[in-house]
């Protein structure tokens, strides 16, 4: 209300606006709080929600003026409006003069036009009814009719098919009896049936067509009385049909007449019964086969790679003819699979149960691979990818793979290569001093049971993954061996305290070089030599998988890490060993303390010796094959340490002699003559550096 009021307010008092109301109407005045749509929308317009929802943003002194100046603004334009078209609003307003008059005029007639098309739209709508009424009507009698039609040919199917197999009520059919004791005249009239000179076979696949379409009849009708009434007749057509197909098939299989064969399943392909043709070969054919060939006398005798081989053989030319015969024009069979080979199973099962076994890992690991490459010859058998998968998801495939029990196998493979490698741990090896290169027992055992995972008598393909752990968890636990022995390296035990049994109670530390030339042997080879022999046990590894067993290979962080360690304590013992030799030094001041030795010509006897230990360690036969980086970096630890020790004594040495010199001159004053004890100690200090400098050239 106070809008409005302020609204109306703003209109009275707009005649004496300011000079930028002015100049907003000149130019168009855009509200800032609403925008112009607003007011223009079709839906009726709503103050309140106007005023919510532009209250939401400012303040309502500010729509108040936006509203004002826009009313202005429209007043403007309705004014400038007028003035354009001031001659037309005139005009208009002088042609509208009795127009009240022709507009009652055609009043009269429009209302009558109303009427008219009113009565129209009725009677339009009326027939409009009448015919859908109609077209429902006829709606449902062709549905009648389409259903009358099913009952109709169901029905005329049924009789066909009965008549032509001659199924009554008590009559036999194929040759199979209907009802008790009618044997006899089902003989005769199989007899009769035969010598009128009926093609039974040709009799069957017909039969089957009309089956196939009754079947359609059926689905299309329901489960309606009439279809349930008529239940029993058709199941016992289906009956009489598969009797007597079956009869057909096992005829055609023991007299070997192919054509005969294959009109069967054609038949049983079309009556969706595949499964009972692979059931029915599997009796008459397969189990005769199988009987003679899955057993123990003839593995035996030829070997279970000979057995296979003869059902192979026997597969190519039996299942072979008919996978041949119906190629193109029948897909679904699988008498391979669901014939063959599930009999082979069944029998080997029954038959061969020392085939499985896995008490002897050897024996096992030969089945098994034999009957991997019997899968496979299989497999070659079909022409089709998807037929192969078909034949690895049938049951008999997945139960001979559950009869190999290979987690059993690859438990007594991994006691077989760990227990000597761990045993290897716990005893103590002498080794050679005769300077020859040496592989710690350890290690050659490690090596062993390296290549013991994939030895063509031991690995097999499916425990590819299994290996590759074993493998990652020998070398693990050869670098934690290493790591033990170095922990008691460095904290050995207290005096009486019993060592626990490491490498470090049997090796001297100066053949921790053997040790470390051992670990740097299988950090090289495992990701080089050793990868090798991984990729000829695994020829097919995907490069993908290859690099990855390489990469881990590359990278055993825990033997890197133990190696270096090793190779920090030897720095530091061959460091210490440099420095014993280094302690003479310290002698030095008591040879010319008292002044009356002469001075030094040549340098002392130690020096030649403070480099020996490191000379002979650098040139151990274990480290010959070590990077010259390595052999560098090692040196130069050594040398570094070395030489600040020695400047570190010969510094405090000189200092001290300094201080001793300034007491003597303090309490006498006599002048020495010649060269005094300071100057006889630089000169051999200075010709012991100068020897040591050349120590270090030769190096």
């Amino acid at each position: 209300e106070q809008l409005r009021s302020s609204s109306n307010l703003g209109v009275e008092g707009r005649g004496d606006g300011s000079v930028r109301d002015r100049k907003m109407q000149e130019d168009g005045f855009h509200p800032l709080c609403f925008t112009r749509d607003v007011f223009d929308q079709e839906e009726e317009f709503d103050v309140d929600t106007f005023i919510a929802d532009c209250r939401r943003r400012v303040p309502l002194n500010s729509v108040l003026q936006d509203l004002r100046r826009y009313a202005d603004t429209l007043e403007g334009d309705l004014l400038e409006l007028i003035n354009n078209d001031y001659a037309d609003f005139v005009n208009l307003s002088a042609n509208l003069s009795g127009i009240d008059k022709v507009i009652e005029g055609l009043r009269g007639p429009l209302q009558q036009l109303r009427k008219d098309v009113d009565a129209i739209h009725q009677a339009v709508l009326a027939v409009s009814n009448t015919l859908e009424s109609k077209l429902n009507r006829q709606e449902e009698l062709a549905e009648k009719k389409r259903v009358l039609e099913l009952f109709i040919n169901t029905h005329a199917t049924v009789c066909k098919i009965e008549g032509l197999i001659g199924v009554n009520e008590g009559t036999a059919v194929f040759g199979s009896t209907e009802r008790k004791g009618e044997k006899g005249k089902s003989e005769e009239r199989k007899e009769e049936t035969v010598a009128a000179g009926r093609d039974t076979s040709t009799l069957i696949q017909r039969v089957a067509n009309d089956f196939n379409l009754l079947n359609f009849y059926v689905s299309e009708c329901g489960s309606v009385p009439f279809v349930k009434k008529l239940r029993v007749r058709i199941d016992r057509i289906e009956q009489a049909l598969r009797e007597g197909l079956t009869s057909q098939f096992r005829a055609g299989l023991r007299s070997r007449n192919m054509d005969i064969v294959v009109s069967c399943l054609h038949t049983f392909a079309a009556i969706d019964a595949m499964r009972s043709a692979e059931e029915l070969f599997r009796e008459e054919r397969v189990l005769p086969f199988v009987s003679k060939t899955v057993t123990e006398a003839v593995v035996a005798e030829k070997g279970l790679a000979g057995m296979y081989a003869e059902i192979v053989d026997w597969a190519k030319s039996e299942c072979g003819v008919l996978t041949k015969l119906l190629e193109g024009a029948v897909k679904g069979f699988d008498f391979i699979g669901n014939s063959l080979f599930a009999a082979v199973v069944d029998a080997m099962a029954s038959n061969l149960h020392g085939v499985f076994s896995t008490a002897v890992p050897s024996q096992f690991h030969s089945n098994y691979s034999q009957s991997i490459a019997f899968l496979s010859s299989l497999e070659e058998l079909y022409s089709t990818a998807d037929e192969v998968l078909d034949f690895r998801k049938g049951s008999s495939y997945r139960a001979f793979e559950q009869k190999w029990k290979i987690s059993v196998y690859y438990g007594l493979r991994f006691q077989e290569i760990v227990r000597p490698f761990e045993a290897s741990f716990s005893v103590p090896h002498d080794l050679p001093r005769d300077g020859q290169i040496t592989t710690l027992p350890p290690t050659a055992e490690l090596w062993k049971a390296l290549r013991r995972c994939w030895a063509k008598n031991v690995f097999l393909d499916d425990l590819l993954d299994s290996f590759f752990k074993l493998s990652l968890q020998l070398v693990a636990r050869y670098a934690h061996w290493v790591a033990e022995g170095l922990a008691q390296v460095r904290s050995p035990p207290a005096e009486g305290e019993e060592a626990p049994l490491t490498w470090a109670r049997w090796i001297s530390s100066q053949d921790y070089s053997a040790l470390f030339f051992d670990m740097a042997n299988v950090t090289a080879a495992l990701p080089t030599t050793y990868m090798q022999e991984v990729l000829s046990a695994v020829p097919d590894m995907p490069k993908e998988t290859a690099d990855i067993v390489k990469g881990q290979y590359a990278s055993v962080e825990v033997l890197e890490k133990a190696k270096e360690e090793l190779a920090a304590i030897m720095c530091q013992q061959v460091t210490e060993k440099c420095i014993t030799s280094l302690q003479p030094v310290r002698g030095i001041m008591q040879t010319y303390r008292i002044g009356k030795k002469a001075a030094p010509t040549q340098a002392s006897y130690y020096v030649a010796n403070v480099l020996k230990e490191l000379r002979k360690f650098i040139d151990a036969p274990q480290l010959a094959q070590l990077p010259k980086e390595t052999k560098l970096a090692w040196t130069t630890s050594i040398v570094t340490a070395v030489t600040e020790k020695y400047e570190e004594w010969a510094t405090a040495m000189v200092e001290n002699f300094k201080k001793q010199l300034s007491y003597q001159k303090k309490i006498s004053n006599k002048a020495s003559a010649g060269m005094d004890g300071f100057d006889k100690i630089k000169l051999q200090l200075k010709l012991d550096v100068t020897k040591f400098g050349s120590e270090l050239a030769e190096l």
